[in-house]
């Protein structure tokens, strides 16, 4: 709520607008008071009285009010997020049932929990960058043909780290050919090492860690 004030204030002082910030007294004036809620309730007289908007405090407070008033506490509804309240034909039936309830996520089109590793990978993507190590290999021979390319993206700049890049690759062609034995590549090997000890590296180098993902192609 801070920062979506602070922007909108930004934007009403770019306009030329004058920004005028009400005190916390005359904030709070804008909220129903005591009175007010035993005007409406006066005015309704409703049988059942279901407080739900607020905090559990406030609904408690706001109970207290339609019990002064006279309205029977049995007919006073204090529920939770995911409590039943049954009626049938007009009149509260007991019931202790309840709705499972959690938030909800929505990422484009899809609905739900988008997981918990997600999250942190889009974490790590915003705060340190992605490193990506792309070799062409030949499926016969094991011969490498291209590479290793290093490809970044959010992590540097890279014609300001032409050192950085090269050493990279260096210690990335080091790993590949580590784990070539007999026209034999173990790709685990080769993959873990490369995230070990680029990682490594770039760590000493610049005290981030970016995500590294290495990509092997064989034709």
């Amino acid at each position: 709520m801070e920062k979506v004030f602070v922007r909108i204030s930004d934007a009403i002082a770019r306009l030329g607008g004058d920004i005028i910030t009400l005190p916390s007294k005359k904030y709070l004036l804008h909220h129903a008071c005591s009175e007010d809620l035993m005007l409406m309730l006066d005015l309704i007289n409703p049988k059942y009285y279901f407080p739900v908007i607020g905090q559990y405090r406030y609904q408690v407070a706001n109970a207290k009010l339609a019990s002064f008033l006279g309205i029977k506490n049995e007919n006073i509804l204090l529920k939770q997020n995911g409590d039943i309240v049954f009626f049938e034909n007009g009149n509260l039936k007991e019931s202790f049932d309840k709705i499972k309830i959690e938030d909800i996520m929505i990422d484009g089109t899809s609905v739900g929990d988008i997981g918990e590793i997600v999250l942190r990978d889009r974490e790590m993507l915003s705060d340190n960058g992605i490193v990506i190590v792309s070799v062409t290999i030949n499926k016969k021979t094991k011969q490498i043909l291209a590479g290793p390319e290093i490809l970044t993206r959010g992590f540097i700049y890279v014609k300001d780290n032409v050192t950085l890049i090269k050493e990279m690759g260096r210690i990335s062609l080091e790993v590949v050919k580590k784990n070539t034995i007999n026209n034999r590549l173990d790709f685990n090997q080769i993959k873990k090492g490369i995230r070990e000890e680029v990682g490594r590296y770039l760590y000493k180098e610049t005290g981030r860690r970016p995500m590294l993902i290495t990509v092997i192609l064989e034709i």
